[in-house]
């Protein structure tokens, strides 16, 4: 199987430039045989992959879910950063994966994924947009997109809250139900 699988697929890459030449020509496409590589930025180091019909999906949302995360990022990329819409439950729709978490790259980020959306002869419809707690991506969403609404993600604020009782030794306090600290 492995031998089968390699013969179909390309070399894992052994640095950035090997990664950006392979996109360039591999052909990356869904089950629906859709383009899902639709920005290769070798300058900038941006990969954007969704499909047409995820960007006419979310075209039409007003409100959009997006995140970061460090733990399942590709060798190379310190982020992958996602976008999902709700229709019933949380739908990925359109992964970034970003050379750094600095607000430029964010910002080239979305612009890309509304350029991507405007080739599919749509607008974005946004209204809302929920995200977590880190300053360059919410100056880049506000920047980006001057009309919505940014809210706050109430799990990252969880998550941020219970690293203060941690950084604060307040852990014993807070898990101790009878405790002031422990009711809430």
């Amino acid at each position: 199987m492995y031998n089968a699988r390699r013969s179909l697929l390309p070399k894992l890459p052994k640095s950035m430039e090997e990664t950006h030449d392979i996109l360039k020509t591999f052909p990356v496409k869904t089950n629906k045989n859709e383009d899902f590589l639709m920005v290769n930025d070798i300058e900038n180091q941006i990969i954007m992959f969704s499909c047409s019909s995820n960007l006419e999906f979310l075209a039409d949302l007003d409100t959009i879910y997006i995140d970061g995360t460090f733990e399942y990022c590709p060798k190379f990329f310190k982020q992958m950063f996602s976008i999902h819409g709700l229709k019933d439950h949380y739908i990925p729709l359109v992964f970034f994966l970003l050379p750094n978490k600095q607000k430029h790259t964010y910002t080239l980020a979305l612009k890309y994924l509304t350029e991507q959306v405007e080739k599919c002869n749509k607008k974005l419809a946004l209204r809302t947009v929920f995200a977590d707690f880190e300053e360059a991506i919410q100056q880049s969403v506000t920047e980006v997109w001057t009309n919505v609404s940014l809210k706050g993600c109430r799990f990252h604020l969880g998550q941020s809250w219970w690293r203060k009782i941690q950084a604060l030794g307040l852990t014993s306090l807070y898990k101790d139900k009878e405790s002031d600290v422990g009711k809430y």
